[in-house]
């Protein structure tokens, strides 16, 4: 199934300590919930992930988690392994997608680290083998926006914003989201979150999301045995 257009994100949680638990967002039975945390030190871990949520991607302190939405949702914790630097927790929802098998939805990933300072988040280049992926744009600037009145321009290649959030908890640092739903499979160059103000470091995740129906040369199709002859193969 295709993906659709994101929700709102929920309310996001900033936090110094180990746990955070953010707002959840509108969604529909069936839908994907996504579960990003991120923290603005990069070798944070997660010593407990929210409950029933499968890891889709990670690295560089950054998390990304999905469950397919049931009936009677409920908020749910993150635990981290440290308590003193600043992290942020927000969810999204989305239609479609491979929601029945959130194990091996993901197509592909990268994350990066800015080796200098700059007023951007860098994203990373991907090879897209499959149709219809959505791709996700994801990342943290060690940086707010409110006190210099900065203004953030989403990568070239989305489609749409998911959030842009900062805080001052814990250090400041802002953290943003983009997306891009492809139909037919199209590698994603580097891109950027551009700020109009400021230089601080950076990192980001880039990842491609399966639909239930991905087609392309890393997706094996269904086989049926006709005449004894088993056809079909890899796409």
């Amino acid at each position: 199934m295709a993906f659709g257009t994101p929700s709102t994100a929920g309310t996001a949680n900033h936090v110094t300590g180990t746990t955070s638990t953010p707002t959840l967002p509108s969604y529909s039975v069936g839908d994907i919930l996504y579960y990003f945390a991120a923290c603005r030190t990069g070798t944070v871990g997660i010593t407990t992930p929210p409950s029933g949520y499968t890891l889709l991607a990670s690295g560089n302190g950054m998390f990304l988690y999905g469950k397919k939405a049931a009936g009677g949702e409920s908020a749910q914790q993150i635990t981290f392994d440290e308590g003193t630097t600043g992290k942020s927790t927000v969810m999204w929802s989305c239609s479609g997608g491979d929601a029945d098998n959130l194990g091996t939805i993901t197509h592909t990933s990268a994350t990066s680290s800015d080796a200098s300072a700059d007023a951007a988040i860098e994203t990373d280049s991907l090879t897209i083998t499959n149709n219809n992926c959505q791709i996700l744009f994801l990342g943290i600037w060690a940086n707010d926006l409110s006190s210099g009145g900065i203004t953030v321009t989403d990568p070239t290649q989305s489609q749409g914003r998911l959030f842009v959030l900062d805080t001052l908890t814990g250090a400041d640092h802002t953290i943003c989201g983009a997306y891009a739903n492809q139909t037919t499979a199209a590698n994603v160059t580097t891109d950027s979150f551009a700020f109009s103000g400021g230089s601080e470091l950076s990192r980001s995740l880039t990842v491609a999301l399966n639909d239930a129906a991905a087609t392309g040369s890393g997706r094996l199709m269904s086989r049926t045995l006709v005449g004894g002859l088993l056809l079909g193969g890899l796409a």
